[in-house]
């Protein structure tokens, strides 16, 4: 089942497989980062008019058959800057199973890392730290003095996963006590003895495909110094910077008893619940927890583009192994064809849970998807995505 609000009509399927390939490499990224991106797409052909519930529940008979153990759905789409929810599935409640709505939490995984880097550049504008600070600065004196190269890597490769740092830390395995629960133990001290012996993977500083290496580390260790150089918590940044001029009231890191009565339990391949990840250091790449009205406004406002720290999130730096894809300093980057601009991109998954954010701020367009199951999304949102891309294409001929 899925539930939906009034919505414009437009073009459905079919292949178009002379458009384009907008993305590409779901196996690439795995390999690579332990990270999937998918990041190639067929358009499909504007054959005949049919209206945007429709093309969702062919999306979704499609994609969730018997093995795809989706527990919930919450679906965000932007087409023309108008806002349109769509739900599917249930959630445990303590009477029922119900429907989710705007204002479920979900776990956001790795789209956290675009949070971490929304502060960051926030703090860049306003001058509290500089791209090319070096992260020895904000550590203390006595860890650099044992590592000297931490004084040569700047904040910029942090955020644009050019540092050299690997995914994870090798100590990280000293720590686990349950597999299922990999950061629980992962303390501050333990950051600062992995980063006393560090030495980058990379170490040529050419923007070369080579530099790119997708870290949770590297981002986590980014929320930390932002920390230090504010003297600031994670939690306060993300209130002054996101939640408090963005009215993102459920954006956060741990649920207060409110909100903690509206999360989803994140489920398995298997359909079974999973325990919830806890963090004590990390928290910066892959903690957080939000709602689908929350990373509405936090879309929206990055395709809006009237805040100048957003904006400085979509700047492309650096290219990844994936060709036509960069690094930004927050999202990813897909430049693809000529008749498409830029699309914007990231997904996370972690702990039974996915989602996958895909928007082109120059069409006024995006979509969001939301899911407690590990299984993942980014197909679903991505076959959305291209169908508002022909339906903005059929609109423009049209309109001609």
């Amino acid at each position: 089942m899925y539930s939906c609000n009034k919505v414009p009509t437009f073009g459905a399927k079919n292949i178009l497989s002379a458009a384009m390939n907008l993305f590409s490499v779901f196996s690439l990224y795995r390999k690579l980062c332990w990270f999937a991106l998918l990041a190639s797409f067929s358009m499909p052909l504007v054959a005949q008019t049919t209206n945007l519930p429709t093309v969702i529940s062919q999306l979704l008979a499609e994609h969730l058959d018997e093995e795809n153990n989706y527990g919930s759905l919450s679906i965000g789409v932007f087409f023309d800057g108008q806002p349109q929810y769509y739900f599917h599935g249930t959630i445990d409640s303590d009477t029922a199973l119900i429907a989710p709505n705007e204002h479920t939490l979900y776990r956001i995984g790795s789209i956290s890392k675009v949070i971490t880097n929304t502060l960051y550049h926030a703090l860049v504008k306003n001058k509290t730290v500089s791209p090319q600070q070096s992260i020895g600065s904000l550590l203390p004196d006595t860890l650099t003095q044992q590592n000297p190269v931490l004084n040569t890597i700047s904040l910029h490769q942090l955020a644009t996963h050019t540092a050299g740092f690997p995914n994870k830390p090798f100590n990280i395995v000293q720590t686990i006590i349950d597999k299922d629960n990999p950061y629980a133990n992962y303390s501050l001290e333990d950051m600062y003895h992995y980063l006393s012996t560090f030495h980058p993977l990379i170490v040529d500083n050419k923007p070369a495909p080579s530099n790119f290496q997708y870290s949770h580390f590297g981002i986590g260790l980014l929320a930390h110094l932002l920390e230090t150089a504010t003297q600031q918590s994670y939690t306060q940044l993300i209130e002054q910077y996101v939640s408090r001029p963005l009215q993102c009231h459920d954006l956060c890191l741990l649920p207060n008893d409110e909100q903690q009565m509206r999360t989803v339990e994140g489920h398995n391949f298997a359909g079974r619940p999973t325990e919830t990840i806890d963090f004590l250091s990390l928290y910066g790449s892959e903690g957080l927890w939000a709602s689908l009205d929350d990373m509405m406004k936090f879309v929206y406002a990055n395709i809006e583009g009237s805040i100048d720290y957003l904006r400085s999130t979509q700047e492309a730096y650096y290219p990844t192994q994936m060709k036509h894809v960069k690094t930004c300093a927050g999202w990813y980057a897909i430049d693809r064809n000529k008749n498409v601009p830029t699309i914007y991109t990231h997904s996370g998954r972690i702990g039974g849970y996915s989602n996958y954010i895909g928007f082109i701020p120059e069409w006024n367009m995006g979509v969001i998807i939301m899911s407690n199951t590990t299984q993942r999304v980014d197909n679903i949102g991505i076959e959305l995505l291209s169908n508002l891309v022909l339906k903005h294409r059929w609109q423009a001929k049209k309109d001609k």
